[in-house]
């Protein structure tokens, strides 16, 4: 691939033109043709062996950082264009490179190294078991993180990601550093606020993950989400207050679906129990916002239809009130939610029935 040649050109300093030409072989990668997987392979091996040159490199420890960060992108793309069986030769490799970056600390290429992990968990799923351990201080390392806070959003982010390829109980033996780490950053006033909503939506990954060995951190991520869910917009036409308290909702939402669903599977709903009057609470107010978005409404309704599936005719009371009859015809009327609102309104008819 040509462009690759001007990555390395004597001017690659001008004008940014070795980036430029970073991004332009990614746009390439992302939009390549199936029968340029060879191709695609050819260039994964390639941007491996450029990383691993960067260690030696001699070059300004802004500029090395900042070719890291390139690569690791590039890798990234090329990891999730390829199939599990394609990069197989490649994985020991991918993880020790991405180890190496680690290395170096408040490197610019940690926030591309972490999403590169995160694809490449994604394509292996189980097999990253065998990583897992080696990763892990890397990824507590990066949820410290809050001054750089595009890192730590990358590094939650990799959690998620990680916790989805790693089921059943895999990740139990890192849950409670993880953990840790996620509450202290959720206590943090200095947080930036737009890490908390994929932290918050991270709690969804680790319950679905661990499943019934959530149950020792239940009380206080639920008594966290309840706390998250009284930020409101009120009185409040401040757009960007209005997106951040959308999202905040998405992901409180997100959070308590998996961990319906993490302690439903694992038979210890009855920690669950107490806090579904204020979870109800917060759907009505939800439901009843000028601004909520249409992602709001599908998580509300998919809860509501998960909640009648592990509490059955206990939730007829509930699915009386105008609050969800609101919020199921707001589902119908977008094509975009009916089949979701189609499968809570079957659900409804089940507990309905079994009354």
């Amino acid at each position: 691939m040509q462009l690759l040649h001007v990555t390395t050109r004597e001017d690659w300093d001008v004008d940014n033109l070795r980036l430029s030409a970073y991004e332009t072989i990614m746009v390439v990668v992302e939009n390549s043709a199936e029968d340029m997987s060879n191709t695609v392979l050819e260039l994964l091996n390639d941007a491996l062996s450029r990383l691993e040159n960067t260690f030696a490199s001699r070059e300004d420890m802004a500029e090395k950082m900042q070719l890291q960060s390139c690569i690791c992108a590039l890798i990234a793309a090329c990891i999730q264009k390829l199939s599990k069986e394609q990069i197989s030769t490649c994985c020991d490799r991918i993880i020790t490179l991405t180890l190496q970056v680690f290395t170096t600390k408040g490197a610019l290429a940690h926030e591309d190294a972490f999403n590169m992990v995160s694809k490449f968990a994604e394509k292996i799923g189980t097999d990253f078991n065998r990583y897992i351990a080696h990763f892990a201080p890397c990824l507590i390392t990066g949820l410290q993180n809050m001054e750089e806070y595009q890192v730590c959003t990358t590094a939650v982010c990799a959690v998620g990601d990680i916790c989805r390829a790693l089921p059943g109980g895999e990740m139990l033996p890192y849950c409670d550093a993880i953990m840790e780490s996620l509450l202290s950053l959720l206590q943090a006033q200095q947080l930036n606020r737009s890490v908390k909503p994929p932290i918050l939506a991270s709690f969804a990954d680790i319950a679905l993950s661990i499943g019934g060995d959530f149950e020792k951190y239940a009380t206080v991520v639920l008594n966290m989400l309840q706390q998250a869910g009284t930020v409101s917009t009120e009185g409040d036409d401040d757009e960007d207050l209005i997106e951040y308290v959308n999202s905040l909702r998405e992901s409180i939402l997100e959070a308590y679906t998996g961990i319906l669903h993490g302690l439903g599977d694992g038979k210890k709903l009855d920690v669950l129990v107490p806090y579904l009057e204020p979870l109800l609470v917060f759907m009505e107010r939800c439901s009843t916002d000028e601004h909520k978005t249409s992602e709001v409404v599908k998580n509300c309704i998919a809860l509501l239809g998960d909640l009648g599936q592990f509490f059955g005719n206990k939730m007829n009371g509930i699915y009386q009130q105008p609050y969800v009859q609101q919020l199921m015809q707001e589902g119908n009327q977008d094509p975009e939610l009916s089949e979701i609102t189609g499968w809570a309104c079957q659900m409804i008819e089940t507990c309905r029935r079994a009354a």
